[in-house]
């Protein structure tokens, strides 16, 4: 797919997800007078991605495949500075009134990548993860999120200990294929607008 352009964002969103907004299921985003707008500005941003001016200074070539330049691992100066360049460009579109983009977490996939030795430490398939994880979301420009702090809870007592366990995001089971978490995070900025 490669760098995606304004309507494959948007048609990416509608797909289903659950998104809740005072007591009522929202079920079009894109469409949702209180999403609508940051919805549609980050489909202008992506769309950017493919204008004349836009693509040279927000876009690489990297294996093969054009993608974001949020997710180029940088290897020297020049790198750093036209991921900076990038990054301006997102922010001064909405006048640094967006607290978070697309960019945000893509270079937390690049962290990862970059860490890809340090975790083989703990075994081999935690270094190729980390290396796929990075390359599938280069190479759909995906829109992540992260989430951020457990919610209340009694923090002198164990997960199995709580009242409710599932006020804490934890890992319940380790498979082949990774760890299967059950809880929740209170705080996932830009979730009804993320892949």
């Amino acid at each position: 797919m490669g760098v995606r352009t304004g309507e494959q964002y948007l048609s990416a969103l509608r797909d289903g997800r659950a998104v809740w907004h005072a007591g009522r299921r929202i079920d079009d985003v894109t469409n949702h007078p209180g999403f609508a707008g940051a919805a549609h500005t980050l489909a202008c941003l992506y769309d950017r991605q493919h204008t004349a001016e836009g693509a040279p200074l927000m876009t690489t070539e990297w294996q093969g495949e054009r993608i974001s330049l949020s997710y180029l691992p940088p290897t020297d100066r020049a790198h750093l500075a036209a991921r900076r360049r990038n990054t301006e460009i997102w922010s001064d579109a909405t006048l640094g009134y967006m607290g978070r983009f697309p960019d945000f977490c893509a270079h937390l996939t690049v962290g990862l990548l970059d860490a890809a030795e340090l975790l083989a430490t703990g075994g081999a398939q935690y270094a190729a993860n980390a290396r796929a994880y990075h390359w599938y979301c280069a190479s759909h420009d995906l829109c992540l999120t992260h989430a951020l702090n457990d919610q209340f809870y009694d923090r002198s007592k164990r997960a199995k200990e709580q009242r409710d366990p599932d006020l804490m995001l934890r890992v319940v089971r380790e498979t082949t294929e990774g760890p299967i978490v059950r809880g929740l995070r209170n705080l996932a900025t830009l979730a009804p607008l993320s892949d």
